[in-house]
């Protein structure tokens, strides 16, 4: 079902998927492309909710059908949306488990919501997730977002180390092989931090590029065999 989620003044469109039999629920967080959103997400979502596992993929404020004006959005902002969607899901759904599961630029707003919500979020999925400067978190998409985080290696201090390394439940950790927009250095700082602790799995993506939402025959198998992972994930097996 496709709704608007109370935001401020102005709603932020979602896909829901409610199943009434369920104590689960996964709030996919979408990455910063601006032509592939919430949508990205219907075909797990559908079997999800086949699987008796509610879900809900929303699009953030300023991107393309919200108020198409990117630059009025920061990574704080973002953030704060997840804490709105989230809020919203405990009252709405009332899932007994909530999973969070964030890809690209959403895997760093994942980290940044279990650091203002640490009791909320049960699970953590990240997939191929993002770090950015510590002085980017607050600034608009404008050209000084993009000058704060094109200096070479400002990452190196991203405020999302220091949440992974302070989030004590399960993770599932996605690393392509082949990612093209994420540098090895950030995936392998997650990945060092992750592996300390005992309730982490990282799964490799062998062939993987950082984008596998097209309509490929091997973007199509990619997407099956994550979605197998996640489904171990969920179920504890």
């Amino acid at each position: 079902m496709e709704t608007r989620i109370p935001y401020k003044n102005i709603g932020l469109n979602a896909n829901i998927f409610f199943n009434k039999n369920s104590k689960k629920c996964i709030l996919f967080i979408c990455g910063g492309s601006l032509n592939t959103g919430k949508e990205r997400f219907l075909g797990w979502q559908c079997e999800l909710e086949e699987a008796e596992v509610s879900s809900v993929a929303f699009d953030y404020d300023g991107t393309p059908g919200t108020r198409d004006t990117v630059s009025i959005s920061s990574l704080q902002s973002r953030i704060d949306e997840v804490v709105t969607v989230v809020s919203w899901i405990k009252e709405e759904i009332k899932p007994e488990e909530l999973i969070v599961y964030g890809v690209s630029m959403g895997g760093y707003i994942a980290l940044g919501a279990t650091s203002l919500l640490p009791s909320a979020i049960s699970k953590l999925v990240l997939h191929a997730p993002a770090a950015y400067a510590k002085t980017a978190q607050g600034l608009l998409f404008d050209t000084t977002f993009t000058d704060a985080i094109s200096r070479p290696e400002s990452w190196s201090d991203s405020l999302s180390f220091s949440w992974l390394n302070k989030f004590g439940k399960p993770i599932l950790f996605f690393q392509p092989e082949y990612d093209e927009v994420i540098p090895d250095k950030i995936t392998e700082r997650y990945v060092s931090i992750g592996n300390k602790k005992s309730n982490f799995t990282h799964v490799y993506l062998r062939g993987a590029g950082h984008n596998c939402w097209g309509n490929s025959e091997s973007d199509r198998t990619l997407r099956k065999k994550i979605f197998v992972e996640l489904g171990k994930f969920i179920n504890n097996s």
